[in-house]
């Protein structure tokens, strides 16, 4: 073999490696489809459960149901193992039939009247316990930007409360994510670890961090955390702290991923923490969600929301814990559907 041939062959095989390679590292469980949707016979699968993870959960899960009012089915092809559905299922194999032509139907409308009803009236609900709303949106699921504006409730009157603030979104975009209501996830993303993408929906937001320590931020009207190279925020997907702020000095180090929050830049010194995935934490649907300083001006983020620090403090000097402010993100298609309940003006 003459060495021009030897050298062909040495850069096929590399090429070769590479290929295997970027197939099989899924970075998230739900693009994992082949790896986790075991078949059975050629027809039926299996599915192991996963932490936290709940019928409904697993229903929804696009490579499954992507509906999770048909859990049901769920149920009735796994009764011997699921005594009662509502216990912890973790780690247990599950069956996952296919759903009959009839009970597709059936589940689908179950799902429709959801969002036709009961949907609009657990949004209301959220609505009526807030008083402060920081709402994000994005030309469209893939995009890196977005317009921010904050409102106030007052009098029963949504008052806007800030100019349109330009932010930053994750590399890929928006994706739907965890939060105070189920949206109608047909069409967009699905929000997984490492994909890069915001989560879109509405969440909560727990507190607020910093490098400053406590008596720097006496101005806050907000829970704080100062943050030091001692605390991380954990993305092991097999840690029992998954999706948390830990302190080192406190905490028994079991997880073997995580971020360090006093970084050397600026990005954290001022930030909050945003609820997506926190109620239970799901491994692997997202972890270490925030607000904070961008890097620089339209450079998107890992999968957090960015935007200047002027404008991050001035937010933080208006947010009020007792007024129960909530985070509404989603692409300006999305964000129509619900517009006219806010009631903006």
């Amino acid at each position: 073999m003459n060495a021009k041939l030897r050298f062909y062959l040495i850069i096929l095989t590399f090429l070769l490696m590479f290929v295997n390679y970027s197939f099989n590292r899924g970075e998230c469980y739900q693009s994992n489809t082949k790896v986790e949707l075991q078949s059975q016979n050629g027809s039926e699968k299996t599915y192991t459960v996963k932490r936290n993870e709940s019928l409904k959960e697993i229903a929804g899960r696009r490579d499954i149901y992507n509906n999770p009012f048909a859990w049901p089915v769920l149920y009735v092809a796994n009764k011997t193992l699921i005594k009662n559905q509502s216990l912890r299922l973790d780690g247990i194999t599950i069956k996952i039939p296919a759903m009959l032509p009839g009970e597709k139907i059936k589940y689908d409308k179950i799902r429709d009247n959801y969002f036709r009803a009961t949907f609009f009236s657990d949004l209301k609900k959220i609505i009526k316990n807030s008083k402060q709303f920081l709402i994000v949106t994005s030309k469209d699921w893939d995009s890196t930007k977005a317009n921010l504006i904050y409102y106030e409730k007052k009098d029963g009157k949504m008052m806007n409360m800030s100019e349109n603030i330009p932010v930053n979104l994750g590399r890929s975009g928006l994706g739907w994510g965890n939060g105070l209501i189920d949206f109608n996830t047909s069409s967009g993303s699905i929000k997984h670890e490492g994909d890069g993408r915001a989560p879109a929906g509405i969440f909560k937001l727990s507190y607020a961090f910093g490098y400053l320590p406590i008596e720097s931020v006496s101005w806050l009207k907000y829970p704080y955390k100062q943050v030091t190279t001692k605390v991380e925020c954990v993305d092991d997907t097999t840690s029992m702290y998954y999706n948390t702020l830990v302190d080192d000095n406190k905490t028994n180090k079991t997880w073997n991923s995580s971020e360090i929050m006093r970084r050397d830049d600026e990005l954290y010194k001022f930030g909050i923490f945003v609820d997506h995935n926190s109620s239970p934490q799901i491994p692997g649907c997202g972890s270490c969600i925030f607000i904070h300083i961008q890097s620089g001006f339209g450079k998107p983020t890992s999968g957090c929301t960015s935007l200047p620090e002027e404008q991050l403090v001035k937010l933080l000097h208006w947010l009020d814990v007792n007024k129960k402010p909530i985070l509404i993100q989603l692409t300006e298609s999305e964000f129509k559907k619900i517009s006219l309940i806010l009631n903006l003006n």
